[in-house]
């Protein structure tokens, strides 16, 4: 076996490594009840996250899930039933609210989707990236409009009109030094998914030229500000096949890893190799 064919083998090797140290996170909300309750605690270390929800008194659970159909999305994993349900704004304001941290940090092109919905026009549902309630990075559903938030400071350009009492699918790209140290967002609203992300246009908003995440992104928080205001069926990944994951029915994170493992092992043929140096 020549010079060549080591470097081949190698360089499979250490792509299989660094995928399998990529992650799938995935929060629908499932199996916490039939009664509207405190979400701070509920959750566990499972599904890419390192425990419960914690934070602030303002944040509930609800038994009723946010509904989302459209060509290219697959809603399948956010159960229906009595005890599956989505977060919702139970009192306070949108300073105070729940975060959850990842089981490990994510770096690298990150994809995430998740079902949003304001109760009245004049609700704000917010989903702040690696930081605590009124952080610095986010995505907001402001009354009837989308907005961002990028290194503390808000886009607020009317881009496009929303309906209060409507779910709305919020897509974002986050890049994580794609250029030295800096760190970029892009938002979507609602895309069409109908040829996966080639389809999905330019985005709605994009923020890039700071340093927001440090070396990787690594917890969520959610907050609200009026009745009606609700977060569903979040999904977060820098796998290889991470836009798929957040826009199709996946797995759950654990075995997501295996079928990557598993990929890894057919890429390398099932074979055992040595290697030694050519002659």
């Amino acid at each position: 076996m020549n010079t060549r064919i080591y470097l081949v083998l190698f360089s499979h090797i250490v792509l299989c490594v660094h995928y399998a140290h990529s992650q799938l996170v995935t929060e629908y909300f499932n199996d916490y009840g039939a009664a509207q309750t405190d979400l701070r605690n509920l959750g566990s270390a499972t599904n890419g996250w390192s425990g419960a929800w914690t934070g602030g008194t303002n944040i509930d659970y609800i038994p009723s899930n946010l509904a989302y159909s459209a060509p290219g999305y697959s809603n399948a994993a956010n159960e229906s039933d009595g005890d599956n349900g989505r977060a919702i704004w139970e009192t306070g304001n949108t300073l105070n609210g729940v975060s959850r941290s990842f089981a490990a940090g994510l770096s690298g092109t990150i994809w995430l989707t998740a079902l949003a919905q304001n109760g009245t026009a004049g609700g704000e549902s917010i989903l702040w990236l690696d930081g605590a309630a009124n952080s610095a990075n986010a995505l907001r559903l402001f009354g009837e409009y989308a907005q961002i938030r990028y290194n503390d400071s808000t886009d607020a350009a009317v881009k496009q009109i929303f309906s209060a009492g409507v779910t709305h699918l919020y897509l974002a790209k986050l890049q994580v030094d794609y250029s030295g140290s800096f760190d970029s967002v892009e938002m979507w609203v609602d895309p069409n998914l109908t040829s996966g992300a080639l389809s999905i246009g330019a985005p709605l908003y994009s923020e890039s030229g700071a340093d927001v995440f440090g070396t990787q992104f690594d917890k969520i928080s959610i907050s609200f500000d009026n009745s009606g205001d609700s977060w569903d069926a979040i999904r977060i990944s820098n796998t290889p096949t991470a836009f798929f994951d957040v826009t199709s029915s996946v797995p759950e994170a654990s075995t997501a890893s295996l079928i990557l493992i598993g990929g890894c092992l057919m890429l390398l043929g099932g074979k055992s190799f040595v290697l030694r140096p050519s002659t």
